[in-house]
């Protein structure tokens, strides 16, 4: 997990900085992401933000050398049809992510076969093609786009995208990619209901609504590297006395979660259970094997998306390739 108020190694800067050059659409939510990929460090999109503005001025320096050299926007071997296949293939790499266990869970339960799996981010909001400034093109892919967790295999651009793509070694990653995730789906499953159990047997007096917020602040303290032992001295708990009239409670926080009780003594109690299933899930196999799973993702992840970077290989990849719909010659 991020600690605040340290400072950013060096890797972790420049290869924000390096990513954000060759895909210049990654919001720095999706930055953060990806540093978390490849890093396995959390890290706040306000801190990617400090680095990126240093080097805004470079960058727009650097977008301006890549425009000499030609935009995909304006480059002539780019008409319509792949123009619109090249934002297609730019939202389909930089909105790839990988949930959060505490997040993959909720969608675990929400995912049917058929629906497959939702693994892209939403488009932000905008409101209509002329006030986001988008190119008729691009507003075709952006409209099409969902907002919330999507699957992108339902745009109709992805079908054609492929057929262009056909040839690249990148399907093999991202054919693999489902099977991966559905196992750390699963794994995030077991995880929590191996972390409900032992709360249970910990605290067998303790609210159901309470016994979901301590197993899922676990799940989501995974997200940082899967529960290693050092964690369990990093995680803060913040405890506040509130009053409404004449009652008089006391709250306590686990991440983005709370728990209240009217005895101060009750969430003592509590913390110090919580302090030591962090230790504990480390070495639990359900964690273990989330922790790899998680890790075989954000391989492949990297990967498919090393196939398409920088912006100028993914406009050779649409351009050298054809499919049924191509305009002939």
């Amino acid at each position: 997990m991020g600690t605040k108020g340290k400072e950013t190694p060096d890797p972790i800067k420049e290869f924000i900085i390096r990513e954000k050059r060759n895909s210049p659409g990654l919001t720095q939510a999706q930055l953060a992401a990806r540093v978390e990929g490849k890093f396995g460090q959390s890290i706040d999109k306000s801190t990617v933000g400090r680095i990126l503005r240093p080097n805004s001025d470079q960058s727009n320096q650097d977008d301006g050398n890549d425009e000499q050299a030609g935009s995909p926007e304006n480059a002539p071997d780019l008409e319509s049809h792949r123009r619109e296949l090249y934002y297609f293939g730019q939202r389909l790499r930089d909105r790839l992510e990988l949930l959060a266990p505490h997040q993959a869970l909720v969608q675990w339960k929400a995912t049917s076969e058929e629906a497959g799996l939702a693994l892209w981010s939403g488009r932000p909001a905008i409101p209509d093609k002329d006030t986001a400034g988008l190119s008729e093109e691009e507003w075709n892919v952006e409209d099409g786009w969902k907002s919330g967790l999507f699957n992108a295999r339902f745009q109709p651009q992805f079908a054609i995208f492929r057929e262009h793509l056909a040839e690249s070694n990148l399907w093999k990653d991202f054919d693999r990619l489902e099977g991966q995730v559905r196992g750390y789906f699963q794994a995030c499953k077991f995880s929590y209901a191996k972390t409900v159990e032992k709360v249970e047997t910990k605290l067998p007096g303790l609210l159901a609504v309470d016994v979901h917020s301590v197993a899922i602040s676990m799940l989501a303290s995974a997200s940082g590297g899967v529960l290693i032992q050092s964690e369990a001295s990093d995680f803060s708990y913040p405890v506040q006395e509130e009053t409404s009239g004449d009652y008089t409670w006391w709250s306590l926080r686990l991440g983005a979660w709370y728990i209240k009780a009217e005895r101060l003594d009750d969430l003592n109690e509590l913390m110090d259970v919580h302090k030591s299933l962090l230790v504990d899930a480390s070495q639990w196999v359900e964690f273990l094997s989330l922790r790899t799973y998680r890790s075989a993702c954000q391989d492949t992840i990297l990967e498919f998306q090393k196939a398409l970077t920088p912006d100028v290989t993914l406009r050779h990849l649409v351009t050298s390739g054809s499919c049924h719909v191509c305009l002939p010659g």
